[in-house]
């Protein structure tokens, strides 16, 4: 894409994201109780951050690129 190669702030929230959905998954395997919760967070945590995913990054891969090569 052109753009240099850092993790902005976007970028950590997607990542912090996805691995809340991921520990709220193995949550609700370890304690049944919350499985309805667990995985309701887990699936609102994944759209977040799929969701967050399109928003950043789906212009940097369908424009043209930043340094114009």
């Amino acid at each position: 894409t052109g753009r240099p190669l850092t993790a902005p702030a976007g970028t950590v929230a997607i990542y912090a994201l996805v691995v809340s959905a991921a520990l709220a998954r193995i949550l609700a395997a370890v304690v049944p109780e919350t499985t309805f919760l667990a995985l309701s967070l887990a699936g609102l945590a994944w759209v977040g951050g799929f969701g967050l995913f399109a928003m950043l990054y789906g212009p940097m891969l369908l424009l043209p690129r930043a340094d114009a090569r």
